[in-house]
């Protein structure tokens, strides 16, 4: 008896087939919710202090150190469509006042799937710079950069869920920009 052995390398729907296979991946990469190690992130995160501790004698330059840093990172950065987020409160020691700073950034930019990963460069930048900064929460952000719009809702497992309505105020104080918020529990 006779066996032919076949081997197929490509068809005509293996295109589509790997179109969908990467679909389902950005998917689940844009979608994921957090698991342990993503937790203590978070929680070592959620309060950090500034990495150098400035003496009295330097204030006079904290105006000069404080518009540099304004410079360098904006209050507000939205990556155009629906992101997680974070809402850190920053403050130098040697100011005293808050500022807000609020991100949202796509897995791949920020380098993971988590809440964490967001806040991880800005809140390392922060401390920095001088600043002790707190993680207040997060969400998702659904920025449409066409319409000029951000839309806020949803919660962060590992920082809680964010004061959507104050997000929404920060961004229309901001700029050009208009926003929404929705506090209802089932939305991620």
């Amino acid at each position: 008896q006779r066996l032919n052995l076949f081997r197929l390398d490509a068809a005509w729907w293996t295109k589509d087939l790997g179109a969908y296979e990467s679909e389902v991946q950005n998917q689940s990469l844009n979608t994921a919710t957090t698991n342990e190690c993503d937790l203590k992130v978070a929680r070592k995160m959620k309060s950090s202090t500034a990495v150098t501790i400035v003496a009295p004698s330097d204030i006079v330059g904290e105006a000069d150190d404080r518009q540099q840093i304004q410079k360098k990172t904006q209050n507000i950065q939205l990556s155009p469509g629906q992101h997680k987020y974070v809402i850190i409160k920053a403050t130098h020691p040697g100011l005293g006042k808050a500022e807000w700073f609020i991100k949202t950034a796509s897995p791949r930019e920020c380098g993971g799937p988590f809440h964490a990963d967001v806040a991880r460069d800005l809140v390392k930048e922060l401390n920095e710079a001088g600043y002790d900064t707190i993680v207040m929460g997060g969400g998702r952000i659904d920025y449409d950069s066409s319409k000029k719009h951000a839309h806020v809702y949803g919660f962060s497992f590992g920082f809680g869920k964010g004061d959507h309505e104050f997000v929404s105020v920060l961004i229309e104080s901001h700029g050009m920009l208009s926003a929404s918020f929705d506090d209802s529990v089932d939305l991620y």
